[in-house]
C-alpha cells in the first residue's frame, strides 16, 4: 500500500467539543470523515481547557484548538499551539501521536506543517517546543525539523524537560536570538 501523507485537519469549536465528549464517554470519535484512533486526541484535561479558553474568548480557535493528524481516513495524532504568540512573537507547538502509530514518521511529517501554519502568521517570530528529557523520539523529530536545543528545566508535573527553539527565516522579520 502506498504511503498516505499526513493532513492536518483544523477543527471548529463544536467539533472539538464533540470529540472531547466522545473521548470522555469512552466511545469512538470522528470528525470530517476521519475516525480517531484510540489515544490520538490530547489528554482530556488539556483538550477541555483549550476548548474552554476559546469559548471564553481568550484567543482565536486557530491558536488553541488541536489539529487532527489524519492519514487517509484515520486520525493518528493531534497537535497545535499552546496559545497565541506572546508579545515577543513566540508561539509554542505541541504534538501527540497515538501509541499504535508511533515510529512511523507521523510527527516528523506533521511538525513542519504546524511550523508552516505558524510562519504564515505575521505575528510569529519564534517557534518553540518542549520534550521530556527521556523522549528520544521527540527530540529526534524536533532536531530533524530544524529546532535546536536551547536548554533544560524541571517541570513540576513532567520532570526534566528540553526546551527547543526554531527561529523562522522570514524576510519581513529579522532573526533574533533567544
Amino acid at each position: 500500500m502506498a504511503h498516505q501523507p499526513i493532513r492536518l485537519l483544523e477543527l471548529s469549536v463544536p467539533e472539538a467539543g464533540r470529540i472531547c465528549s466522545a473521548v470522555r464517554a469512552g466511545v469512538a470519535a470522528g470528525v470530517q470523515n476521519v475516525d480517531l484512533a484510540p489515544g490520538s486526541w490530547p489528554p482530556l484535561v488539556l483538550a477541555d481547557d483549550l476548548v474552554r479558553r476559546v469559548k471564553a474568548g481568550e484567543a482565536d480557535a486557530f491558536w488553541l484548538l488541536p489539529k487532527v493528524f489524519a492519514r487517509g481516513s484515520v486520525g493518528v495524532g493531534s497537535g497545535g499551539f499552546l496559545g497565541p504568540p506572546d508579545a515577543s512573537g513566540r508561539v509554542e507547538i505541541g504534538y501527540h501521536v497515538a501509541p499504535a502509530y508511533r515510529r512511523q514518521g507521523i510527527a516528523t511529517e506533521a511538525v513542519p506543517q504546524l511550523v508552516a501554519l505558524a510562519q504564515a502568521r505575521p505575528s510569529v517570530r519564534h517557534i518553540v517546543a518542549r520534550s521530556t528529557v527521556g523522549n528520544v523520539a521527540s527530540s529526534r523529530v524536533l532536531r530533524t525539523n530544524g529546532f535546536r536545543a536551547a536548554g533544560q528545566y524541571v517541570d513540576s508535573e513532567d520532570g526534566p524537560m528540553h526546551w527547543w527553539v526554531l527561529e523562522p527565516e522570514r524576510p519581513d522579520h529579522p532573526q533574533r536570538t533567544t
